[in-house]
């Protein structure tokens, strides 16, 4: 077992929203830490997979330059923004 120093401030917003929720602090605490384990390591997985997907685009070609991106980028705001001259708003 393991012991974690909170701040009276977080003791005690732990233990309302526990109450809240009919758990005691302890396992509220608990769930808290593992949901935040959770999304941490499968924000990690997703950067992985995109990582891995980048580097398969790059390696098969399919990338574009950057000074490209911007001007495409550029192109399309100004088709956005006459179309929105052009309808009035």
């Amino acid at each position: 077992m393991t012991t974690i120093t909170l701040s009276p401030e977080i003791t005690e917003r732990v233990a309302k929203a526990a109450a809240q929720r009919g758990l005691s602090p302890d396992e509220y605490a608990a769930f808290l830490m593992q949901a935040s384990l959770e999304a941490d390591q499968a924000e990690f997985e997703d950067s992985c997979h995109a990582i891995a997907e980048g580097i398969a685009d790059m390696e098969a070609g399919r990338m574009t330059s950057l000074e490209d991106f911007i001007a495409e980028r550029r192109a399309k705001r100004a088709v956005q923004y006459q179309e929105r001259e052009t309808n009035g708003k």
